[in-house]
């Protein structure tokens, strides 16, 4: 079954830390689930020892219209160009689609801009469901542990296309994330100026940046999903 779920976030640390790190103050900087809803991200617990028969799983495929879905793991000695495609998901980046993932092993670390344009950090393991929607901008690492499976669900044919930033910023579907989820006042969570200043990619090295289009990342061929009526 799928309850809501409560993804712990917090306020990132643009320190000089692998970006595998945690990458926290100290003392903590929390961000509550409700901030991360005002910024349009959706979260589920499930449980996942059955995923092919789980009735709440089907119930979000049909209410968002996924008819399609791949396998993924990133890991090293099970993704192609492994490092490459670290520092590729680790570029901020949006979808004219949403980002839908749920997390069948392992775990990682997903940065989102917050209503003021400063990161904010969020942890996935085993059993979370996440949805970011069009147009936000986004980044994902793995964590210390290397290794995450997932699960990427798509309304459509899957077809990956990353749109950096600055990029994304005149394209349609980025003005109507703004005009949905940050175009209004923000809810009481403060964020220091210090974080406001630019942030570079970690620990990774450029040259081994490829072209999105040479990143192949299914694991799976996509299977479309079946419905039950």
């Amino acid at each position: 079954m799928a309850t809501a779920q409560s993804l712990e976030a917090w306020e990132y640390n643009p320190s000089d830390e692998d970006q595998r790190c945690e990458h926290k103050y100290s003392p903590n900087r929390p961000v509550s689930p409700q901030y991360l809803e005002e910024l349009g991200v959706l979260s589920w617990k499930i449980d996942v020892a059955d995923c092919e028969s789980n009735p709440t799983l089907e119930k979000i495929k049909g209410d968002r219209g996924y008819k399609f879905w791949e396998t993924v793991t990133v890991a090293p000695g099970k993704l192609e160009n492994y490092e490459a495609k670290l520092v590729q998901f680790f570029q901020e980046h949006l979808h004219p689609y949403d980002e839908s993932r749920l997390i069948l092993e392992g775990s990682g670390f997903w940065d989102v801009r917050s209503m003021e344009g400063v990161w904010i950090r969020f942890r996935v393991e085993k059993g979370d469901m996440i949805v970011l929607p069009p147009g936000m901008y986004h980044r994902f690492t793995l964590d210390t542990l290397n290794y995450i499976k997932a699960m990427l669900l798509y309304t459509e044919i899957p077809t990956r296309i990353d749109v950096m930033r600055p990029d994304g910023d005149d394209l349609e579907v980025r003005k109507e994330y703004v005009n949905q989820f940050l175009a209004r006042s923000p809810p009481e969570y403060s964020i220091s100026e210090e974080l406001m200043k630019p942030v570079d990619s970690l620990s990774f090295r450029d040259d081994l940046i490829l072209p999105i289009s040479t990143l192949s990342l299914q694991e799976n061929p996509p299977l479309p999903i079946s419905t039950h009526g």
